[in-house]
């Protein structure tokens, strides 16, 4: 595992057998995941109010949360959010292709797998954190019928985050066919079919 602060750096050039996927510059890109997140964030809220006693529990709320709270516990979601992408790594993220970086001029914090990983295993890489922090939480609050206002922030605030993941999800499923494998290189992916599966 390494850390980079910084672009998302290079790797390798291809041998001509990768095909490239289509994917907007990440400037674009920002501005296109934003109705995505705002999309989930309304999403979570909802099924925390339909579900779960959160109309009761935020009348029952006798506290004020300062606003820098909630900003340091969305910082703690970020990386936890982050780590748990690298966890679903080859190696669990011990690996010299795993990276966590931070790109201060896009404030975008990253994890990478630089290596070749088969599609399924990137669907998953992407998919873990929203199901770790956002749905999995809620579920056990439906099933426990309970609500906490930082227990909902945070499914809630992970679900916006998310989008980014959920975005790449949907290029990869509508470009990349099944049994293939896909590399990174900087901001874009490559892909080749492949017969054997990671």
């Amino acid at each position: 595992m390494k850390f980079h602060i910084g672009t998302i750096q290079e790797t390798s050039n291809e041998n001509g057998k990768w095909k490239v996927v289509s994917k907007p510059p990440i400037k674009k890109w920002q501005l296109l995941v934003f109705p995505i997140g705002l999309f989930n964030l309304a999403l979570l809220a909802f099924l925390w109010v339909i579900f779960t006693p959160a109309v009761n529990g935020i009348y029952s709320i006798s506290f004020y949360i300062l606003p820098i709270g909630f900003l340091f516990c969305l910082i703690g979601l970020l990386i936890v959010h982050e780590f748990i992408h690298t966890l679903f790594h080859p190696r669990l993220g011990f690996s010299k292709y795993s990276v966590i970086g931070f790109w201060p001029s896009k404030m975008l914090l990253y994890s990478i797998y630089n290596g070749e990983i088969s599609r399924i295993r990137f669907i998953i890489i992407l998919s873990m954190p929203f199901i770790c922090i956002s749905i999995i939480p809620l579920i056990m609050a439906i099933i426990g019928n309970f609500f906490n206002i930082w227990y909902a922030y945070i499914t809630v605030a992970n679900a916006f985050v998310a989008a980014g993941d959920i975005s790449e999800i949907i290029i990869i499923l509508r470009q990349v066919p099944p049994n293939s494998k896909i590399k990174r290189k900087s901001w874009n992916y490559y892909w080749k079919k492949s017969s054997v599966i990671n």
